[in-house]
């Protein structure tokens, strides 16, 4: 305050007041939530509904693996959903993200085998191809192994679980060509990739080669090196990342075959 002047004593509202001010406040924030939130579960419905009634009249994949019983019941439930959401039952947010869910759960078997006939000749090639690259290496490695003096029993094994798991997938590969389009899938894209995992986390398992025996001249230096594939670095992968070629579908080339190291498996 300045001179001469009364030191002025700012009001305070009462306890009550205040606390039913922030109240009302809370209350305006989220009313401003929900109606955002209404809108964005509004629009997502609005614009799946789009998308699928699309797929319906155009997608020949749809066309393919559904019947016309299926499509009847998904075709009238897209009806329905479309005039439930301008009516009063669609109010909240939390109503039109159930509708959205049930929707998706109508749909998703339909879409599933759609997907699936356009992924699964992809899949099976890139598979073929990386099991025969993990087999030439698989191979190479135990041949590594018994050059040097070591025990194949581990690499045999592998090699049987290798051509365990592919024939199994191939197996259901070939049980799905001959299934009906329109019932669910035997075998999925899905199943390719958790066998590859399976196979990957068995070869990270397996021991490297013994080193190659120390040599007494440069001449059995070098035989040792080219019996060993290429001399310790490669038995060991070097400073190559583990499972390069195995990450990628199968490499082309000769990298796939120059190395027999646990490493690169």
């Amino acid at each position: 305050a300045t001179e001469g002047s009364e030191a002025v004593t700012p009001l305070r509202l009462p306890a009550a007041a205040a606390a039913e001010r922030g109240a009302r406040l809370r209350r305006l924030l989220a009313a401003d939530e929900e109606r955002a939130q209404r809108a964005d579960s509004f629009n997502a419905l609005e614009g799946r509904i789009l998308e699928l009634r699309g797929l319906l009249d155009d997608d020949e994949r749809v066309a393919r693996v559904s019947t016309d019983a299926e499509r009847e019941e998904l075709a009238a439930w897209l009806a329905e959903a479309e005039d439930w959401m301008w009516g009063d039952d669609a109010g909240t947010a939390a109503s039109l993200r159930a509708k959205s869910v049930a929707l998706e759960k109508l749909a998703e078997g339909m879409l599933l085998r759609a997907h699936e006939l356009e992924l699964r000749p992809l899949v099976r090639a890139q598979m073929d191809e990386w099991f025969d690259a993990v087999e030439r290496n698989a191979t190479a490695l135990r041949e590594l192994y018994v050059a040097r003096g070591g025990a194949p029993d581990e690499l045999d094994a592998a090699l049987l679980a290798i051509r365990d798991e592919r024939s199994e997938l191939a197996a259901k590969w070939d049980e799905q060509e001959r299934r009906e389009l329109t019932l669910a899938p035997v075998v999925t894209s899905a199943d390719a990739v958790e066998a590859r995992r399976r196979i990957e986390l068995k070869i990270r398992a397996l021991p490297k080669p013994p080193p190659p025996a120390a040599s007494s001249s440069p001449q059995n230096a070098s035989a040792s090196d080219s019996e060993g594939g290429g001399g310790d670095e490669n038995a060991s992968g070097g400073d190559s990342s583990e499972g390069s070629w195995t990450q990628d579908g199968g490499s082309s080339g000769e990298s796939v075959d120059k190395s027999a190291s646990k490493d690169e498996l």
